[in-house]
């Protein structure tokens, strides 16, 4: 295991701040949207598609807020995942297996997680949509179970359901520099956030960082795995009314990562000819790689997301609007032998665009009865054409190369509905109907 030392400087900027007064805090100040209390009554989350205390939420949930997440540095799902009990993230080559109680998906790029992903209300079920490190959260929200009636599909094992942080009612900023002294990770990440005027209130982040990598390749001489990621979010929440509040979110996410993150320890018979290509390659466990020669590991991501969110309240009733897009784009290239020799080549780009809508109706809460109606619809296509090509000229075989193309285009319709009955204070009875449509054109053609 990588142990990490990571060292922090956090400055926090706030009206009485800006000023030419400055001055650096070694730690700052709470952010308002963070928790405030650990009892389980202060604790709001949106299990349940609307806000409310922890405590009246009958499933089981873990909340991480957003002001233990920064105070932990988690940027990422590998590093959350070991503060939460039966909630699981793990890397498989290039693909995040996500699982809730030994329950997730396999490694096929192509198919989305058991485990759905929400961002302010937006489905994200592939893991390219999430590669880029989150910062900036209100709180993070897994839901562990089946959460197919509100929820949807690719929820049988649970759903981890994002909210980043909005807008705030005062003027804040906060910038942070990071560094780590083993891959030499530097990270930069801020936000500035207040009013525009009286009904509207923005707030900007961005997060950029740096890794030149834990191991040395002795073939390319160089350190890897490097990495450089950037995530930006602009957000704005407009509140006319006491009776409406919109909310709008715009995301833009880049990831570069060059070299191989594995280490071949045990050379077996190989060990003569993998040491003929790089004399440098040793079989022991020293943090130095050697791969490569075929054909340079990499990896490049950019995303986009944005979602929209309209609250209008119709009497005792309250209707919501959920819109969103999301998409990424990538290239990836692999020496998928991992060794010194020119052996095996693996390509792959990808395509994902999604658009999404839902609507809800949400009763008053009442003394005996209460529920939520909505419905959904999305549209989504995924493009992808992996390669792969193994020269056999060292074993005397032929050179072979094989190409797939995978394009598909999906459609969901659905409504659902979900009651909730309150026996007495103590028991309350939930049940609902999820009624889900979809349609899908996949073409798959594959060249050798």
């Amino acid at each position: 295991m990588k142990t990490q030392n990571r060292f922090r400087l956090a400055c926090l900027v706030s009206t009485a701040l800006l000023t030419p007064g400055l001055a650096l805090a070694q730690t700052a100040a709470p952010e308002p949207q963070a928790e405030a209390s650990s009892t389980l009554d202060d604790i709001i989350v949106t299990a349940q598609k609307k806000q409310e205390a922890l405590q009246n939420v009958p499933i089981s949930v873990d909340v991480v807020g957003g002001e233990t997440l920064d105070r932990l540095s988690l940027s990422n799902f590998d590093e959350l995942s070991g503060k939460i009990p039966n909630f699981s993230v793990r890397k498989s080559g290039s693909t995040t297996l996500i699982s809730i109680r030994g329950i997730g998906s396999g490694g096929d790029r192509g198919f989305e997680q058991s485990v759905g992903m929400f961002v302010d209300g937006v489905f994200a079920g592939r893991d390219q949509q999430f590669a880029v490190p989150f910062f900036d959260l209100q709180r993070v929200e897994v839901l562990k179970g089946p959460q197919s009636i509100l929820f949807g599909k690719n929820t049988i094992a649970g759903a981890v359901n994002i909210t980043t942080a909005g807008p705030t009612t005062e003027p804040r900023a906060s910038l942070t520099a990071e560094y780590e002294t083993e891959a030499r990770e530097r990270v930069l990440a801020g936000y500035v956030s207040g009013p525009l005027t009286e009904t509207l209130r923005g707030r900007l982040a961005a997060r950029v960082s740096r890794n030149d990598g834990y191991l040395f390749n002795t073939l390319t001489d160089r350190r890897e795995r490097t990495s450089e990621d950037a995530l930006i979010r602009a957000s704005v929440e407009w509140e006319p009314s006491d009776t409406l509040r919109v909310n709008a979110k715009y995301e833009h996410g880049d990831v570069n990562r060059v070299g191989s993150p594995f280490q071949l320890i045990s050379f077996g018979a190989y060990k003569n000819v993998l040491t003929a290509f790089d004399p440098r390659i040793e079989d022991k466990l020293d943090r130095q790689s050697s791969s490569g020669r075929f054909l340079n590991d990499a990896e490049e991501i950019q995303s986009d997301n944005f979602a929209l969110e309209v609250h209008k309240e119709l009497g005792d009733f309250v209707l919501t609007a959920v819109t969103g897009y999301s998409s990424f784009d990538t290239r990836q290239t692999n020496d998928a032998d991992g060794t010194s020799i020119p052996l095996i080549a693996y390509k792959q780009s990808e395509e994902f665009r999604q658009f999404s809508q839902e609507l809800r109706l949400e009763s008053p809460i009442g003394d005996r009865f209460d529920y939520t109606l909505g419905a959904f619809y999305q549209r989504g296509t995924y493009f992808t054409d992996p390669r792969l090509d193994v020269d056999g000229s060292l074993l005397s075989l032929p050179k072979v190369a094989s190409q797939r193309t995978f394009d598909q285009t999906s459609t969901i319709w659905s409504a659902f509905a979900e009651g909730k009955w309150h026996l007495n204070d103590a028991f309350t009875v939930v049940g609902g109907l999820a009624t889900p449509v979809r349609t899908s054109r996949p073409s798959s053609k594959t060249r050798s």
